[in-house]
């Protein structure tokens, strides 16, 4: 009965994701262009917040898919001394950006990866907090709610955040036509940019100058 289920659960994972490659062909992954009017509070102690005080935002939203809960639910745990296999939190205050893998050894959990990374505007009033869930196994139905990139200006004087749009920001990116299976991946070596990559290989770069997003 469990070899069932996992069987199944494979299946829905396999239409997801060519769900979300159909949508990626386009350079825009399902919740890119989606905004949200929600305005999201961001809590801190001390003079800024921390990495871990935007991703506690960015988890919190009335929108959190299964994956944001269990990413919390993780760093909860941690947070209280508690350790699982397979999961992973990874913090570089110094370079703005945060990453937790979750590859658990039990076969029927799910595994996937949660990217957050904070980048400067040349304003010097905004931050750009941008967020990547890549779903590599699914265990049940997935919920599309926040997958993919996700992008969100954080506005330093009320300490809020909002969700902003792609196009908002100066990109629409092309892709090609065969590329089925995208997925992306946040630069963690101080760097603003958003690698695409297809078969293992990134196929396009983009770069946050301070302003808008455009072509590395």
């Amino acid at each position: 009965m469990k070899r069932f289920i996992f069987l199944i659960s494979l299946v829905v994972c396999a239409g997801f994701h060519l769900c979300y490659a159909r949508e990626s062909r386009s350079g825009v992954a399902p919740s890119v262009d989606s905004t949200e009017d929600e305005e999201i509070i961001v809590k801190y102690k001390g003079e800024k917040p921390l990495m871990t005080d935007f991703m506690e935002a960015v988890l919190s939203q009335k929108s959190a898919n299964s994956f944001y809960k269990e990413t919390l639910n993780a760093w909860n745990g941690r947070k209280k001394g508690h350790k699982s296999k397979g999961r992973s939190f990874s913090v570089d205050e110094e370079n703005g950006c945060l990453k937790y893998n979750s590859n658990p050894v039990v076969p029927d959990e799910s595994n996937f990866l949660f990217e957050l990374c904070r980048w400067k505007s040349s304003d010097g009033k905004r931050l750009l907090i941008v967020s990547n869930l890549d779903v590599l196994r699914c265990a049940s139905s997935v919920d599309t709610r926040n997958v993919g990139l996700s992008f969100y200006w954080y506005d330093i004087e009320s300490k809020k955040m909002k969700r902003v749009q792609l196009s908002d920001l100066g990109d629409r990116p092309s892709i090609p036509s065969n590329a089925t299976d995208i997925h992306y991946h946040l630069s963690c070596e101080g760097e603003s940019i958003i690698d695409y990559e297809f078969n293992s290989q990134v196929i396009r770069s983009l770069f946050w100058d301070g302003e808008k997003i455009e072509d590395e």
